[in-house]
């Protein structure tokens, strides 16, 4: 048994904790049971078009660093025991020289048009104490739920990188934080304060168009109105440089623009 804190400092949220995993658009699905495809964004259109692409790294790629010191809550510790030691997704390679948590998205293009707006719930999970996924992208206004599927107190301390309002709230295991974000914003920041080597990131934009990219390192962005646009990405790391600020693109109805992204990794210094 796992002695409660006393953490004065946020606000315990134990509202709708028996009915925390029935999602609003029905089903029960949690991020670790049916993860969604995130490396897909956009929406279903008939007679739109869309963007496919890879993002790519150029240079030395460092060893991720292992998690430590999950032995100070005796959950964490035990939920990894008989598993693999868990590594900082700071930053994650992907298969064949790619990287994952690259945020893709429409930069220019859609002044004028029609802009659909999402409503499905976007989720994050805390699984094993860690937040997933890492990098949750999401359109302002979009339901956005919290998720604590472990069986100790974690917070959730978001700082904006922008204009959206802060918050720091406590939950047990089954409770479902219910947030929107109404500005959009590149590098949000989630963190726990009960477990100090959790955090994730968050970006928000003004539209749909937008991906995350996964293991293989693909993204898709579907349902496009024909026409010319640009697409930008985003990394957590600073110095992680993609070898073009944007990406031109041409999309036809019904087609398929494609585009090859290529992220040069810093050089390691003289050892």
């Amino acid at each position: 048994m796992i002695a409660r804190r006393n953490v004065p400092w946020v606000r315990l949220a134990l509202a709708g904790a028996a009915v925390a995993l029935t999602l609003p658009f029905g089903g029960t699905i949690l991020a670790q049971d049916n993860k969604p495809k995130l490396n897909v964004g956009g929406v279903e259109k008939a007679g739109t078009g869309s963007i496919k692409g890879i993002v790519k790294v150029v240079g030395e790629k460092r060893n991720r660093a292992p998690i430590r010191n999950m032995n100070v809550d005796a959950f964490c510790a035990q939920y990894w025991r008989d598993k693999e030691q868990p590594l900082s997704d700071t930053y994650v390679w992907g298969d064949n020289d790619t990287l994952q948590n690259v945020v893709v998205y429409v930069s220019k293009g859609l002044e004028g048009k029609e802009i659909p707006q999402l409503d499905k719930a976007a989720i994050i999970d805390q699984v094993g104490c860690i937040y997933t996924p890492h990098v949750l992208a999401v359109q302002t206004k979009q339901p956005v739920e919290i998720h604590n599927s472990d069986n100790t107190m974690h917070n959730v301390n978001f700082s904006s990188s922008g204009k959206n309002n802060p918050f720091n709230e406590a939950m047990v295991k089954g409770v479902v934080l219910k947030k929107t974000f109404t500005e959009a914003e590149l590098g949000g920041n989630f963190k726990c304060n009960v477990h100090p080597w959790m955090g994730a990131r968050l970006a928000v934009f003004d539209h749909p168009y937008f991906a995350v990219t996964q293991q293989d390192g693909t993204f898709e962005i579907r349902g496009l109105p024909p026409g010319e646009y640009e697409i930008s990405t985003w990394h957590e790391v600073s110095v992680f440089k993609s070898d073009q600020p944007s990406y031109k693109v041409t999309v036809s109805a019904d087609g398929v623009a494609e585009v090859t992204v290529t992220y040069n990794l810093p050089q390691p210094r003289n050892r």
